[in-house]
């Protein structure tokens, strides 16, 4: 066998046994926007899945007594995020006390300020000759 067929041979195995033994989930938009809250726990998304279970409940039978369980279980957990967002930034601010930087970095993930890129494109020049360039537009 050859060197390239060597190769070959060795990266269709390690891509075999990568996708068998750790293989790529596709998350849903749900997934990855709950992916960035990183103060949102496994223990609230259990919460989460419960809330949805009342308010289905309350859609297949509007009970008055189901509603209030709903509206109850609602307002608990909305304490609940709101404390555990705070906790998870009190702590980051704690951690980052003598990094200016990543404090910052934390304000801006706070309000949602996200980098913005050169409002200059980059221009791409190759050594083809400018009027071939021109050309391929007209």
């Amino acid at each position: 066998m050859s060197v390239h067929q060597k190769f070959h041979t060795l990266v269709s195995t390690l891509k075999n046994l990568l996708d068998k033994h750790a293989p790529l989930i596709r998350q849903s938009r749900r997934e990855r926007k709950l992916a960035q809250k990183l103060w949102i726990t496994k223990a609230i998304m259990v919460s989460i899945r419960h809330k949805n279970r009342l308010f289905s409940k309350i859609c297949k039978n509007c009970s008055p007594s189901a509603t209030n369980a709903y509206k109850k279980y609602r307002n608990l957990l909305t304490r609940i995020k709101y404390k555990a967002k705070q906790n998870y930034y009190q702590y980051l601010f704690s951690a980052y006390q003598k990094n200016s930087s990543k404090t910052w970095a934390t304000i801006h993930d706070i309000i949602g300020k996200k980098k913005e890129g050169s409002a200059i494109p980059k221009v791409v020049i190759s050594r083809q000759p400018k009027s071939n360039k021109f050309s391929k537009y007209v």
